[in-house]
């Protein structure tokens, strides 16, 4: 096999000679040509860079979205699990407060003649949950209002959260005040456990208690500190009696 290539201005033109076979004459547009030797690597190179591009900026797409959907998913993986403590609290409570109103018998607890029994109340001071400091109780008249501050204690060794109803009652020889304040005559007088100061604490609460002027000449004050919980129950009683000086 054998050719001849001859040229013109404007096209190439060759002649393909094979055995016992009758020649093949072909001609080409050196313009084509052209565009054929240069044409096709140069368009080559252009989609590869662009394919090298596409992928690099996906890629970096790919990272921004890991980067912002991991912490998302990590966050909303959090709120679900606080979310089913809640519920799994809520329906606990739900629990117990159904046996207790499922129960007949009202408790009556001597010590607290000033509030409403709950059905299935029980008496749950022996836990000791809380502790209170008696040298810790103190007593400030401020601007004729008496101030009684005291820290509330978490008494658990492993510091469990508790929460309940705070009361805080002072009795004088003639007189007694319920914080917090009611504006309601003691003889019609019945309290319910959930009108007490809503607390939750870790380790320890301070108790802040505002009362109205002491009668004149009082020289010592009852008090009693009563907790109950979020379904009733008598958590906590303390009873101190105090020696103050005259109210200003």
């Amino acid at each position: 096999m054998r050719s001849n290539v001859t040229s013109t201005n404007n096209k190439l033109s060759f002649i393909l000679y094979q055995k016992n076979q009758l020649p093949k004459y072909f001609e080409i547009n050196k313009t084509f040509l052209r565009l054929l030797l240069v044409g096709v690597p140069l368009i080559s190179l252009i989609m590869l860079i662009t394919l090298l591009v596409a992928g690099f900026y996906f890629k970096e797409l790919t990272i921004r979205a890991k980067s912002t959907i991991v912490p998302t998913i990590t966050k909303l993986t959090k709120a679900n699990d606080l979310l089913q403590k809640q519920i799994a609290t809520s329906k606990e409570f739900s629990q117990q407060l159904q046996q207790k109103l499922g129960s007949k018998q009202l408790p009556t607890l001597a010590s607290l003649p000033l509030f409403r029994p709950t059905p299935g109340m029980q008496d749950l001071t022996g836990n000791k949950n809380f502790t209170i400091d008696s040298e810790a109780i103190e007593i400030l008249s401020i601007e004729g209002a008496v101030n009684i501050n005291f820290p509330l204690i978490n008494a658990n060794i492993d510091e469990q959260k508790l929460s309940g109803y705070i009361f805080v009652v002072i009795k004088t020889l003639s007189t007694i005040q319920v914080y917090p304040f009611r504006d309601t005559p003691f003889d019609q007088i019945s309290l319910s456990f959930i009108t007490g100061e809503s607390f939750s604490i870790q380790r320890f609460k301070m108790v802040n208690a505002t009362f109205l002027p002491l009668p004149k000449n009082t020289k010592e004050i009852f008090i009693k500190i009563i907790i109950f919980s979020r379904t009733g129950d008598l958590l906590f009683l303390q009873k101190e009696t105090k020696q103050i000086s005259d109210p200003t």
